[in-house]
């Protein structure tokens, strides 16, 4: 941000720069002023007049207020200049991963942005959350992406805050975004969150296949490995041991913390290639982007990114990073390995199961060769079985109890 400096009370015009990069200028002025006694001086309280998209603009609008000052509020006639005005002020008390929920929504608006606020309706608002698009370019490719159900939640909850705003400016006598609800659509999005289905052997054949592609190799060290996404984001170099074949890492439950996971022969070669890359960067972490213009540490947010990019290209659909942990578990159980084995691996609490919690310790070793007994792919049996076993699926039901996605 760059600041013009200005006499105490006369307010200022700032530079900001959107989503795209492209600068925009905010006046703010002075709306009230205290003594601090302590710090022995005025204290001014400020207020945001909107935000322009030139610097002139701006510069005239903050020079016209001084001299007479008045409400520029009375100027917000369309959809955009509200959202405009409404997000300067919004923006300042929230974290930047909300901020960026929010311009995204926006994004998908563009249909309505120069209409008269006046003349918005719900119909407006609906048609944007069940037809908006946006243009996403990456590199020499562009792509056209369609709202989904969160998306659509998300403009909703826009709507809904913004429209608040604009009956307390009295700029609409009423809020037409809270004239109608979305429960069947959260019932949707509850449902889609819930529903974590492991990926198939097509799908993991198409993985394989294509090692040679960034990140792949990742996703699949875990779906032969149990950790959660954020675990595998975590794991230290000094914590892998190629020669007991053991990974120790572990958060989020006291079963779970700093427990020994046996490292799949499968995916051997794959730890062991991101093993020696992390030594050749002098990195502390397992798992390294050396693209990245900034920390080369995978981060959970990057690995999310990432792997959304992936199911795009390969057009594997409805899998989420969890699902690569569901995975593990089906394909254990499909496996025969017994439930104690699986929990322990996974860092499941055994609490509740005496026999399995006191007698049933086994070692490192034995939790390898347990490991081992998982294939690479499941039977066509065992898959038929998943789809039509009423018991394996509560098992499995009661195993994935729980696991949540987490940063």
């Amino acid at each position: 941000m760059a600041y013009k400096e200005r006499g105490n009370g006369q307010g200022s015009v700032t530079t900001l720069k959107d989503s795209k990069g492209k600068k925009k200028y905010q006046v703010r002025v002075t709306v009230g002023s205290k003594f601090d006694v302590e710090k022995e001086r005025v204290i001014y309280t400020s207020k945001s007049l909107g935000v322009f998209k030139t610097k002139a603009e701006a510069e005239a609008v903050l020079a016209e207020y001084n001299s007479s000052p008045y409400d520029l509020t009375t100027k917000i006639t369309t959809v955009g200049e509200l959202y405009d005005y409404w997000s300067v002020k919004y923006f300042e008390k929230i974290a930047p991963s909300a901020k960026r929920s929010v311009e995204s929504a926006w994004a998908y608006c563009e249909s309505i942005k120069n209409l008269k606020l006046k003349k918005l309706g719900s119909s407006h608002i609906k048609d944007v959350m069940e037809n908006g698009t946006r243009e996403i370019i990456r590199g020499s490719k562009k792509e056209v992406r369609h709202t989904s159900t969160n998306t659509k939640l998300r403009i909703k909850s826009m709507f809904n805050l913004m429209l608040d705003e604009a009956v307390g400016l009295k700029l609409v006598t009423s809020n037409v975004a809270r004239s109608f609800d979305v429960k069947d659509m959260r019932k949707e999005a509850d449902y889609q969150k819930k529903k974590k289905s492991s990926f198939s052997n097509e799908e993991l054949e198409l993985l394989w296949k294509n090692l040679d592609y960034r990140f792949v190799d990742m996703i699949l060290i875990g779906i032969y490995s149990g950790f959660r996404p954020s675990e595998l984001c975590n794991i230290e170099v000094k914590n892998v041991d190629l020669e007991n074949n053991t990974i120790v890492e572990g958060m989020k439950t006291e079963a779970g913390r700093d427990r020994v996971v046996p490292i799949h022969p499968l995916i051997k070669p794959l730890v062991e290639k991101r093993y020696n890359k992390a030594i050749e960067l002098n990195s502390n972490w397992l798992f390294n982007d050396i693209y990245s213009p900034t920390s080369k540490h995978v981060t959970y947010d990057k690995f999310r990114h990432r792997f959304t990019e992936i199911m795009r290209y390969l057009g594997i659909q409805n899998k989420t990073g969890h699902c690569i942990r569901v995975t593990f578990i089906t394909m254990a159980y499909t496996a025969g390995l017994p439930e104690y084995a699986i929990k322990r691996i996974v860092g499941h609490s055994l609490k509740g199961n005496v026999t399995d919690s006191v007698y049933n310790f086994v070692t490192a070793d034995q939790l390898y060769q347990f490991m081992c007994q998982i294939p690479q792919y499941m039977s066509k049996e065992a898959q038929k079985n998943i789809q039509t076993s009423k018991e394996l699926l509560s098992v499995l039901e009661s195993l994935i109890t729980n696991m949540k996605i987490e940063k």
